[in-house]
């Protein structure tokens, strides 16, 4: 199984720790051609630049045996018994302070096997991951986790960061044209009602016959004009910050959006991203960091 490490700083002195996982649900996007698919997740702690971790864990810990570790138990279970059936599933358990709000969603394009497997996986792993953490997310490719010791369903959340590829196209004026095109017609189609489970993908060929692909998706918690605002703020971000990058995702705590131009791939020369835009109102209740906009540039694992 091939992995690629990526490493981010957050100046807001939090820290990220991220690992991508190239081999599991490889065949589930074959026209994207192993599109990278990265962890997009809200920091808490103060920390450096890391590459070694796949997840995101609160910095705030709870007492092992606790009424609150039960409470996190019973979400997770539930979780993975409903979202392997649904697609998408929420659970609530306990009372203030033990409280555990959790969300899990498998990626539009999973089968029902992939799905399973991805939230059997994630919901298991996040324990080992995370340890005693009070909150977490998780990004796997085929499936997005994220539990707190504080409402966040139905939440608008907007802050995240982009990822782009080193490789650039030969006319990134109209690359960028034609891309935006594309995902303006797919957040339209998700916008109107008529996707399927908050996702669409597409394709587009530009001035240049140079083809596209692009994938975007919103968790199903949040209402439409929510989704069309998260879509909105990724894709304006991407078509602003890709310069000509043949391939990127813009990643935020309510949507995702991708896109992909095949060509070869170059061994990856990840780095960390530049100062926030923006620093975010904390949530309510808030026992960690909020989470901070970046830019983030990298090329494909071979």
């Amino acid at each position: 199984m091939s992995l690629l490490n990526i490493s981010i700083v957050q100046t807001t002195m939090q820290t990220v720790t991220t690992k991508t996982n190239l081999g599991a649900g490889k065949d589930s996007w074959p026209f994207l051609g192993k599109i990278v698919l990265l962890l997009m997740m809200i920091t808490f702690q103060a920390g450096i630049c890391n590459a070694d971790d796949k997840y995101m864990c609160n910095g705030a810990k709870y007492t092992r045996g606790s009424e609150l570790e039960s409470n996190l138990k019973r979400v997770l279970s539930n979780l993975a018994e409903l979202t392997s059936k649904t697609g998408f599933n929420t659970s609530v358990q306990g009372q203030i302070p033990n409280q555990i709000y959790g969300l899990l969603q498998c990626s539009g394009n999973a089968t029902v096997n992939q799905c399973y497997s991805c939230s059997r996986d994630i919901t298991t792993n996040i324990r080992t991951d995370c340890g005693t953490s009070v909150g977490g997310r998780v990004w796997y490719d085929l499936c997005y986790l994220r539990y707190e010791n504080y409402s966040f369903i139905g939440q608008l959340d907007t802050y995240g960061w982009d990822i782009f590829n080193d490789q650039k196209v030969s006319n990134p004026h109209n690359f960028t044209a034609a891309l935006g095109k594309l995902f303006n017609n797919l957040s339209a189609e998700i916008s109107s009602g008529s996707a399927s489970n908050r996702y669409a993908s597409g394709s587009i060929i530009d001035s240049s016959f140079q083809r596209i692909f692009a994938q975007v998706q919103c968790w199903r918690d949040i209402s439409i004009d929510n989704c069309t605002k998260c879509l909105s703020h990724a894709i304006d971000s991407i078509l602003k910050e890709n310069d000509g990058r043949n391939g990127g995702q813009g990643f935020r705590g309510s949507c995702i959006a991708r896109y992909n131009s095949p060509s070869p791939r170059r061994p990856p020369s990840p780095r960390c991203p530049p100062s926030p835009a923006e620093t975010p109102v904390p949530p309510p209740k808030p026992t960690t960091a909020s989470a901070s906009n970046n830019s983030l540039n990298q090329s494909k694992g071979a």
